[in-house]
């Protein structure tokens, strides 16, 4: 059983999440995926987990997500920070791509004019 860390944005990606999510239990792995946008101590308590993780997967759409303002001086999303943070500590990561976009209103790609 491999302790798997699955990493994304909510608001978009809610449906593929739960089945990412649903496989993995189904397959008898423990998924870790406590998040809780915008919250003060959510970047440290991510890479905390990520980096106890045998795996690290990233399901990406097309927003970018949370930029936590304390202690991020390059301005990195938290799922970029995970990302990184697996690289840095030799987690084997798996990006799956979402192609399509159902509702542009749930994405970085709408005009906010």
């Amino acid at each position: 059983m491999a302790k798997v860390y699955v990493s994304s944005t909510i608001a978009d990606l809610t449906e593929e999440r739960r089945a990412v999510l649903d496989w993995l239990r189904r397959a008898r792995h423990q998924a870790v995926d406590s998040y809780l946008p915008d919250s003060d101590t959510v970047e440290k308590s991510c890479l905390e987990d990520v980096g106890i993780c045998d795996l690290y997967v990233l399901i990406a759409g097309h927003r970018y997500g949370f930029q936590p303002p304390e202690d991020n001086p390059e301005g990195l999303s938290i799922t970029h920070l995970e990302f990184r943070r697996a690289g840095e500590c030799g987690i084997p990561r798996v990006a799956l791509l979402r192609m399509n976009i159902p509702d542009v209103r749930l994405s970085d790609l709408e005009d906010p004019r």
